[in-house]
């Protein structure tokens, strides 16, 4: 005879096995702790069965799939089965949402400001180098390193101010 074993703590759904007849009265099975002749229900894909004493009932199940905290865009990975708390999203289904495409955008626009500020650190260290050291880079033009290093300290000044005002 089949019996079908639950958690002892959770009650959910853990597999299937068969009793043992019990040898001192053949009409009877042993049955191990927390299980039942109840057949579960078939199950659909992120859902669980949970045996409520009487019969199973199914409630979802997401364990081990990534889902964002909404307010902060965190991730995190869903430990328990039910129903996502309030102010989680499964990352599949936020990655759909409008917020997802906004803050994708905002972090692409922050990427870009910090690396033309990483740029910006590198050419005053270069310009400070050429105050100290002041050479002509091009003797055509005459345009020494420093002139060159603030003309592109401008442009990258220029690139960053144009960004605050598109955001």
């Amino acid at each position: 005879m089949k019996f079908y074993s639950y958690d002892c703590d959770t009650k959910i759904f853990s597999g299937i096995g068969l009793a043992q007849k019990n040898p001192k009265k053949p009409e009877e099975y042993l049955f191990p702790p927390n299980t039942t002749t109840v057949q579960p229900p078939v199950m659909k894909q992120h859902e669980a069965a949970i045996f409520n004493g009487e019969y199973w009932e199914i409630i979802p199940d997401y364990r081990g799939l990534d889902a964002v905290e909404i307010e902060t865009g965190d991730v995190i990975e869903v430990k328990d089965v039910g129903k996502l708390r309030q102010g989680l999203m499964l990352i599949s289904d936020y990655q759909k949402t409008d917020m997802y495409r906004q803050r994708e955008f905002e972090k692409k626009i922050n990427d870009k400001k910090n690396e033309l500020m990483n740029e910006l650190e590198a050419l005053d260290r270069k310009r400070i180098r050429a105050i100290c050291e002041p050479k002509i880079k091009n003797k055509d033009t005459g345009e020494t390193w420093l002139d060159y290093y603030n003309a592109q300290i401008i442009q990258y000044r220029l690139k960053l101010k144009e960004m605050d005002y598109g955001t």
